[in-house]
């Protein structure tokens, strides 16, 4: 897991120092103060193998990208001068990572790197952090470097290649002559981030790996009268004990959700990392409150790292409440750290965290930490 995360010349975040991280991490704050930033920021550093998560966080906001410029989008106040740079220090002891987003023209770089040693790499988008691969492209733009640290020693350095063809922009990835052991596991859930194709083969890995009483058992917190779960045919039905097994979108928006967070956090199972964009958006409070329950106990059972923003107090209140009402729910209270985000006019964020019993005390006495002063 990370301890602690550092951000600087990223989207509109100058600069930005996470700590006192734990497995769960929920970011409050204003609109428009950076909680997205940074769940992008850690996203994009999780994946530092995959350069095309650098394109696919900006179509997560429905930014195309049709020209050279576009690629500016991760940079601070759009300046290709300012360059990003996410780093992290790792619960691996004595262990970080780093990468840096660095633009070169594509005359400096063909004369620099043998593009015979590229290997390409472009998946389609996805919310994941796998990789995939293309046919080769000409015309280098853009390069940024990924270097990981142990013991202050560096022992890799990868470059990363933006490449134009025929109006298109694409990436590939100059491989280290050393391998990385690090091998974490990352998904991003923003607002569009249902992919039924996605969630489909992430529950026929549950179905194989015999885990469908896992599922069940869940969503029986939803619905008490769910009995089964297939998949056929590009759709996922549910037996709620009537004549035929219906499909799970007639369920409702709430179920979907919260299905695709089941799916989700299965896929990173083993030290990997889950971020949840407005985890409130358009859930009741009922839906809410098992959502909560699930990512506490899934968290510390599949053993994950979660990343969460909302401006909802309903969440907070009802974090509050399963503390108190449910005293198994205690083993996951010390889990979580609660931090509310402001953001300044140079840029610079700053972070105030809350432990359990902080937190605890400020929903008592009605403390508001939203960062809406």
């Amino acid at each position: 897991m990370y301890k602690s995360f550092k951000i600087e010349n990223f989207r509109g975040i100058k600069k930005c120092e996470l700590t006192e991280l734990k497995r769960i991490n929920i970011f409050l704050g204003k609109n428009n103060c950076g909680k997205s930033s940074i769940l992008e920021a850690i996203f994009l550093l999780t994946g530092y193998n995959n350069p095309i998560l650098s394109v696919n966080i900006d179509l997560f906001r429905n930014l195309g990208h049709n020209k050279e410029e576009d690629f500016s989008f991760i940079f601070y106040n759009l300046n290709y001068a300012l360059i990003p740079t996410l780093s992290a220090d790792l619960q691996l002891k004595q262990s970080n990572i780093s990468l840096e987003i660095i633009p070169e023209s594509a005359e400096k770089i063909q004369k620099s790197i043998n593009t015979s040693e590229l290997k390409s790499t472009l998946s389609p988008l996805t919310n994941s952090i796998e990789n995939s691969n293309i046919d080769n492209i000409n015309s280098l733009v853009f390069k940024a470097s990924v270097k990981l640290f142990h013991k202050e020693k560096e022992i890799i350095s990868t470059s990363i290649i933006a490449e134009k063809k025929d109006n298109l922009f694409n990436l590939k990835v100059k491989p280290s002559n050393k391998k990385l052991n690090l091998n974490i596991k990352g998904v991003f859930l923003g607002n569009g981030f249902r992919n039924p194709t996605e969630i489909i083969q992430r529950l026929d890995k549950m179905i194989i790996d015999k885990s469908k009483a896992d599922i069940i058992s869940n969503l029986k917190n939803i619905d008490t009268n769910i009995k089964d779960i297939v998949t056929s045919n590009g759709l996922v039905y549910i037996d709620i004990g009537a004549n035929k097994m219906i499909p799970a979108n007639l369920m409702g928006d709430g179920f979907l959700k919260y299905l695709a967070i089941i799916a989700n956090m299965y896929s990173v199972k083993g030290q990997g990392i889950i971020l949840i964009d407005e985890i409130d958006n358009g859930l009741h409070f009922k839906t809410l409150k098992n959502i909560l329950k699930l990512i506490l106990k899934s968290a510390k059972e599949y053993d994950i790292q979660v990343f969460i923003t909302t401006h909802s107090k309903e969440v907070l209140m009802i974090l509050k409440n399963l503390f108190e009402e449910d005293t198994t729910m205690l083993n996951y209270k010390d889990e979580i750290n609660v931090s509310t985000v402001s953001k300044n006019e140079s840029g610079i964020l700053n972070v105030y965290n809350y432990n359990s019993d902080s937190f605890h005390y400020a929903m008592e006495n009605n403390i508001e930490i939203r960062g809406e002063f």
